[in-house]
């Protein structure tokens, strides 16, 4: 009997990782990409990119869909976009963490109805919980709370909590004119990781299946450095104008403003709780021993940069 794999979120970082990951791993016949639009161009171009997958619809909010689009496979992989939420309800932050939560709640339950014989949910800690109350960072904490609720289902589940993408620092690097990149975290090492070899590992993990993996979760990184480090790959590889240099801010002054609340929040548990925030290198390159470091990452953006700008040796 062919094996079928839903993946929720394909149209983004790490469902799209996980898409081509499986795709490429081949441990599943049938891949079926959950979308709320089927036939919007991103979709479409994902679909001519993976010979052999299908496209089908699904609304987080609409389990009665989730239930359809499950019944019959073997496998889920589950992401949440708090960002995209937070958009959709017009930034009102109450409204966007009880929809996240309950589009969680709404892929479990499906799940559970479904039979699905292994799930794997992207998840990250309950820091509201966990700091007791000192700060919320909904973008983790209602992640944390979905993963609680699908414990307490006691479906075959498994857990994968991403470090900071490697594929943000092209936004966070660009720093001001003199270079300064500013971020609210202390002197303090950054856990990274490359979205796409996250993906694999997350192939490696339906590979093995819930006999290995049920009830088990996984901090997946490539990379764990100071952030002046980082900077000194891209410094390298950039090779160009202003050198950017790290420049710590102070988080709760950066939490003070909306826009940057989030990240600060972030950036401090990281931080102060980085006890009770593991993203595992070695754990995770054992499971995907491919893991590339930032520093093989970047080398390999850059290389790929020049044969896109000089094909066969020659400018364009």
């Amino acid at each position: 009997m062919s094996k079928t794999i839903v993946i929720i979120g394909s149209t983004g970082a790490q469902g799209g990782g996980v898409a081509r990951a499986v795709v490429a791993n081949k441990a599943f016949k049938k891949v079926k990409l959950a979308t709320r639009h089927p036939n919007a161009d991103k979709m479409k171009s994902l679909l001519q990119d993976l010979p052999g997958t299908k496209a089908v619809r699904v609304d987080l909010n609409d389990k009665f869909s989730l239930v359809v689009a499950f019944k019959g496979a073997d496998a889920v992989f589950g992401t949440f976009n708090y960002w995209g939420t937070l958009a959709a309800v017009g930034y009102d932050e109450a409204k966007a963490v009880e929809m996240e939560i309950q589009q969680g709640k709404n892929v479990v339950d499906a799940a559970k109805e479904a039979s699905v014989k292994h799930v794997v949910l992207s998840t990250l800690e309950d820091v509201a919980t966990l700091t007791g109350g000192k700060v919320k960072c909904w973008h983790f904490t209602t992640k944390g709370r979905i993963e609680t609720y699908a414990r307490q289902q006691e479906i075959p589940c498994t857990f994968v909590r991403y470090a900071f993408y490697y594929q943000n620092f092209e936004a966070l690097f660009q720093g001001d004119a003199q270079g300064n990149v500013h971020l609210a975290m202390k002197d303090h090492v950054l856990q990274t990781v490359d979205t796409e070899d996250a993906g694999k590992a997350v192939a490696k993990i339906f590979q093995e299946g819930p006999r290995v993996w049920a009830g088990r979760e996984i901090g997946l990184a490539g990379d764990s450095m100071p952030v002046q480090a980082y900077l000194d790959i891209y410094n390298e590889v950039k090779q160009a104008g202003v050198q950017r240099k790290y420049v710590p801010e102070d988080w709760e002054e950066k939490a003070k403003n909306p826009v940057t609340k989030e990240l600060a929040e972030m950036f401090y548990f990281y931080t102060d709780y980085d006890k009770q925030c593991i993203r595992d290198v070695s754990a995770t390159k054992q499971l995907y021993p491919g893991m590339r470091s930032y520093y093989e990452y970047a080398h390999m953006q850059w290389y790929q940069q020049l044969l896109r700008l000089r094909p066969n040796g020659q400018d364009e």
